[in-house]
């Protein structure tokens, strides 16, 4: 294979790794959505809130949320809440994505 073959190869597995590396975080919001942090803290959610381990994500009946984890993102529908276990691991604690 080519030096820039190798190079390409290189910024393409990097760019996966630093996508992995970012939190997951709120990318928009409508209507009545809330954050539950790990702490027990509650806060209404907002685009660009950043969400960790143990923090949970509830959109109430006629609203939803995206969430973006991992280069992934998530569409919460109504009356639905979603977990974040880990970093990388996300469970839908009731409702639907």
């Amino acid at each position: 294979m080519k030096a820039w073959h190798w190079a390409a190869v290189a910024a393409a597995f990097f760019s996966c790794v630093s996508a992995l590396a970012q939190p997951a975080v709120v990318a928009e919001v409508s209507g009545i959505v809330t954050v539950r942090h790990a702490d027990g803290g509650i806060r209404t959610a907002e685009a660009g809130m950043p969400l960790g381990a143990g923090d949970s994500i509830t959109a109430e009946a006629g609203s939803g949320a995206a969430v973006t984890a991992a280069g992934t993102t998530l569409r919460l529908n109504w009356d639905s809440t979603l977990e974040l276990m880990q970093e990388r691991a996300l469970r839908v604690r009731t409702g639907s994505v």
